[in-house]
C-alpha cells in the first residue's frame, strides 16, 4: 500500500485521506482493537543474513548473533530486527494501558490504527472535558496519544495533545520538555503498570499547566512588529545573506507572510487578535496545514506532514515558536 496508513478506526469527521473505518461512537482501546485492524501479535524470529557467492549450507543463511527479527504473526511480515534485549510490546498491551490510564476519566478511542505496515501503531484517546481559553470562542479538546513501533526504532510513547477545535490543530508542542512518558522495550509488565499510575497523573498535571500557559498567553498583547520578529526567528535569512542589503530568498519570504497572515486572520482568530496566543495559534495552524511538504519513500506529502507534526520537525518548529514568543512577552512557562 503506498500510503503511510495502514488500517485505522475514526469517530467524526473522516481523516483527510479517506481511509479507515468510520465508527458510530468512541470505543475503548480494547474494543477499538478489531475496527482499527490491530488484533495481530508479533514475534521475535531468528534473524538471517544471506551469503552470497559462497552460501553457508544448504539454506545459504547465516544468522546474526545477538539479533532478532519482529515478524507479524498474522502474515509473517518481517517489521524490523532488534537486538537480544528487546521485548516486544504487544498491540492489545498497550490498549490495555491506554484503557487504564483513562480509568476514571472516561477518555475513550478516537482514533487508534497502524502505520508503514504495522512498524508504528497508535491509540489517540478523547477526554471528555474542554478547556476554554479566554474570549477564544473555539475551546479546546484533551486528547492522550500512545503510540509505539515494532521496528526498534522507537519506545513506547504516552503524549498528551491538546487539540483547538476549530481548526483540528495539534499542539503538543504547548510546554516545551513534554516528551511524555517513555517505556523501553526492554521493561516488564510491572513497569508498564506503575507507567499507567504516573501517566494519569501526568495527565493532571499536564493540562493544568496548559491551562495556565493559554491563560496567560491570551491576556497578552503581540503585536505585528513582534510577530515579524518570530516569524524571522522562525525563517531566518540563509548567513550569507544581509537582510538589510539583499533580497531574502522567495521561500523564505513567502513563509513569513504567511505566518504574518495567519496572525492575522487565522481560523478562528477573531475573538483572539493581537495577543500571543493569537500568535502561536498563527504558528501551529502553518505548521499543520500550510507548510510545504514533500511527497517520498512512498509516503505522499500530508503522510509526511502528520508524522512531521507528531514526532518530528514540525513539533519541534511550534516549540521553538513558544520559547521565542514567552521571551518577548516576558511570561514564564509553567515548569
Amino acid at each position: 500500500m503506498a500510503h503511510l496508513v495502514e488500517n485505522m478506526m475514526y469517530v467524526g469527521k473522516p481523516p483527510w485521506h479517506g481511509l479507515g473505518k468510520a465508527l458510530p461512537q468512541e470505543l475503548t482501546a480494547t474494543e477499538a482493537l478489531p475496527h482499527a485492524g490491530l488484533d495481530w501479535t508479533v514475534s521475535l524470529k531468528p534473524a538471517y543474513v544471506c551469503r552470497e557467492p559462497e552460501p553457508l549450507g544448504p539454506s545459504g543463511l547465516a544468522p546474526i548473533p545477538g539479533c532478532a527479527a519482529v515478524v507479524r504473526d498474522s502474515d509473517g511480515f518481517p517489521l524490523g530486527v532488534v537486538g537480544r534485549k528487546y521485548v516486544p510490546i504487544q498491540n492489545c498491551d498497550v490498549a490495555s494501558l491506554a484503557d487504564a490510564i483513562a480509568g476514571e476519566s472516561q477518555a475513550l478511542c478516537h482514533t487508534a490504527g497502524s502505520l508503514d505496515h504495522g512498524r508504528r501503531i497508535w491509540f489517540l484517546l478523547k477526554l471528555p472535558d474542554l478547556i476554554v481559553v479566554g474570549k477564544d470562542a473555539s475551546p479546546i479538546e484533551k486528547h492522550l496519544l500512545l503510540t509505539t513501533t515494532h521496528d526498534g526504532t522507537g519506545t513506547y510513547r504516552v503524549l498528551f495533545t491538546p487539540v483547538r477545535v476549530v481548526c483540528a490543530n495539534t499542539l503538543n508542542m504547548a510546554l516545551v520538555g513534554n516528551e511524555g512518558l517513555c517505556i523501553r522495550h526492554t521493561q516488564g509488565a510491572q513497569a508498564q503498570v506503575e507507567a499507567a499510575k504516573a501517566a494519569m497523573r501526568g495527565v493532571v498535571d499536564f493540562y493544568s499547566r496548559f491551562d495556565l500557559l493559554a491563560q496567560a498567553l491570551a491576556s497578552a498583547p503581540y503585536t505585528d512588529e513582534l510577530m515579524e520578529e518570530l516569524a524571522a526567528e522562525l525563517y531566518p535569512a540563509p548567513k550569507k545573506e544581509d537582510e538589510a542589503s539583499a533580497a531574502l530568498h522567495p521561500v523564505t519570504q513567502r513563509n513569513r507572510e504567511k505566518l504574518s497572515e495567519l496572525f492575522v486572520a487565522g481560523e478562528g482568530h477573531d475573538t483572539i487578535r493581537g495577543t500571543a496566543w493569537a500568535a502561536l495559534n498563527a504558528v501551529v495552524e502553518y505548521v499543520d496545514h500550510w507548510r510545504p511538504g514533500r511527497a517520498s519513500d512512498g509516503s505522499t506529502v500530508e503522510e509526511n506532514r502528520v508524522r512531521s507534526i507528531w514526532f518530528g520537525t514540525g513539533a519541534e518548529l511550534k516549540a521553538r515558536a513558544l520559547e521565542k514568543i514567552s521571551l518577548q512577552t516576558g511570561l514564564s512557562l509553567p515548569a
